[in-house]
């Protein structure tokens, strides 16, 4: 006979109270509720102030009209609802440290979607910067990391701001501006942004369709299963969602089995920075890269400065950023030049620098010049992602890694091989180099002579998280491309 929401809730809520009492629950009961316990989802209920009240009331009745899912409550969360609060839910709950106990990762293991009604502005920039710190952000990144659906309700990030969902900042364009990237690098990461009065019929979709991960999966990739990657290369197919946040965080492969194509392709749009700086790119060409931009869903436009406001008109509502260049191509301007560049880019509309490092001081080994000349550029970001153009074509395999190590200690966010414009382009061996030295941590751009589908993924399978490419439509349609270029 199965077991009532109620009953399901008290028996897995008392597994977790034994285990934080330090009993040890006979062995047959915890095989019956290894048995009989199958939950479809987790709700995690963090201390927010905004929006709390209403997203408990609201989340708990969805869930007693039929969602089969469990609770994980933060401590703050607890005390917040009140004894009362907590016998609407289960009348055995008990507090628990702020750190997030081992019995909740096991049954994160076991569902298929992570439940956040109450997402604070804090909670979303630890998200997206993938700090795991708190109690919402630790769950939510392990749940990203081993393939589960995450929904997140953003009404609590509105009303801190004093708004609704649907309105916006018209009078700070700037907030406005950095409130809609930072939900941007949620969904980025595969993040669900969902209102809360949408979640109902939002969530019984994903119940009753195509969460569940694939047979094959289940049975052989131990990565999203919560375990160690046994480089099966399913990632692509069984988890597609959390490729590029994987990717994006560092990862120095992704992998993909034969015969897997069509997730593949699609995915590796969104590691393409579609690129034209050539002196002579019209505006009408700038038009057709942001309208190709926009179909194939790049990672972003990588454009010259002075077309960085038109790109960001063009591709405004979109996911594609606008990716423009500093100190380009050269690299031989000051330190003070290059910041009030990226200052202006960054008025202009610009959310990525890749800035040329000052090749003649590196090879000098003028090491503080070059680490001051790149942090001047990350500090005048403002926050936005800074790759650095090594030149790798200009440089031995020491001043390769040295670039590399500069790159991170001035805290930018990749390392890139090449501008396009110098006397090699971008080779395995380089990205694989520079992949060793920055760690999973950092991204790294393969730039210069990418021209197809088979070059991209020699690159990508050598460590690249982003490619830049002017034949990026030649490249995800997996042709041949005409002519040089980038």
């Amino acid at each position: 006979m199965d077991l009532d929401l109620k009953q399901l809730v008290e028996a897995i809520t008392k597994e977790v109270v034994n285990k934080l009492e330090g009993t040890s629950p006979s062995k047959s009961s915890v095989k019956e509720i290894d048995k009989r316990i199958s939950f479809s989802g987790l709700v995690v209920l963090g201390g927010g102030e905004e929006g709390f009240d209403e997203a408990f009331q609201y989340v708990r009745t969805m869930i007693r009209e039929g969602c089969n899912c469990a609770w994980a409550i933060s401590k703050e969360a607890r005390e917040k609802l009140g004894e009362e609060g907590l016998k609407k839910i289960n009348p055995s709950i008990k507090n628990v440290d702020k750190d997030v106990p081992k019995e909740i990762f096991n049954i994160l293991k076991e569902v298929n979607v992570v439940i956040i009604p109450v997402l604070t502005m804090s909670d979303a920039f630890k998200i997206s910067s993938l700090i795991g710190d708190t109690f919402i952000s630790k769950i939510v990144l392990q749940a990203l990391y081993t393939g589960k659906k995450v929904v997140c309700a953003p009404d609590g990030i509105f009303l801190s701001l004093s708004m609704s969902s649907s309105e916006t900042l018209s009078s700070n364009s700037r907030l406005n501006s950095r409130l809609i990237e930072r939900l941007d690098q949620l969904r980025g990461l595969g993040v669900e942004l969902v209102p809360l009065k949408n979640f109902k019929n939002h969530l019984s979709e994903l119940f009753t369709s195509s969460i569940k991960p694939s047979e094959k999966t289940v049975l052989m990739c131990s990565w999203a299963k919560g375990g160690e990657c046994g480089g099966c290369g399913l990632c692509v197919e069984g988890i597609p969602a959390n490729v590029d946040a994987i990717v994006e965080a560092g990862a120095s492969r992704v992998g993909a089995s034969p015969g897997i194509s069509g997730d593949i392709k699609v995915n590796l749009a969104s590691l393409i920075d579609h690129t034209l700086l050539k002196p002579d790119a019209t505006k009408n060409e700038i038009i057709k890269l942001c309208e190709e931009a926009r179909k194939y869903k790049f990672a972003s436009v990588c454009i010259n400065p002075t077309y960085v406001a038109l790109a960001r008109d063009l591709l405004s509502g979109s996911p594609v950023k606008v990716c423009t260049v500093v100190g380009f191509p050269l690299g031989a301007d000051t330190s003070v030049t290059k910041a009030m560049e990226t200052r202006d880019c960054v008025a202009n509309g610009a959310d990525e620098i890749d800035m040329v490092i000052n090749v003649g001081a590196l090879k000098a080994g003028d090491y503080d010049l070059v680490r001051h000349d790149i942090k001047s550029v990350v500090d005048a970001a403002g926050g936005r992602i800074v790759k650095v153009i090594l030149e790798t074509a200009l440089l031995n395999r020491e001043e390769k890694i040295k670039a590399c190590e500069l790159s991170k200690e001035a805290g930018a966010d990749f390392v890139k091989t090449s501008t396009g414009f110098g006397p090699g382009g971008a080779t395995v061996e380089d990205i694989a180099l520079m992949r060793e030295v920055v760690g999973k941590y950092m991204g790294v751009k393969a730039s210069g002579g990418i021209r197809d589908y088979d070059k991209t993924m020699e690159m990508v399978k050598a460590g690249a998280t982003r490619i830049g490419a002017s034949a990026s439509v030649a490249i995800v349609e997996c042709k041949k491309s005409k002519g040089d270029g980038y």
